[in-house]
């Protein structure tokens, strides 16, 4: 079997992507899926400032994010007085650079 380019590019996302899915848990426990958040992790670079607010601490925006809101950039989400990253472990993209 030949493939293009294009062809094992596709072949490499897709068991890239195979990497990043969720094992069920302990036995009769299936891992819940929740769009954007494979596995969601305590943030790093923020403040507690009291009342469940957070303050970011990644940019130079320095959000005040409320509990159960997100931040600017929508990746980040506090969530009863803890900063979670929504991104952590997904692939923001997947392509093959050629080599001159």
């Amino acid at each position: 079997m030949e493939l293009n380019r294009r062809d094992a590019g596709v072949m490499m996302a897709a068991a890239a992507c195979s990497l990043a899915v969720p094992r069920s848990g302990e036995a009769g426990q299936e891992t819940q899926w929740k769009k954007g958040a494979l596995y969601p992790r305590e943030a790093l670079f923020y403040d507690r400032l009291g009342d469940g607010k957070i303050r970011c601490g990644l940019c130079p925006r320095q959000c005040v994010v409320l509990p159960g809101k997100r931040g600017f950039c929508g990746t980040r989400e506090n969530r009863k007085g803890r900063y979670f990253a929504l991104a952590h472990a997904n692939p923001c993209a997947v392509h093959v650079d050629p080599i001159e």
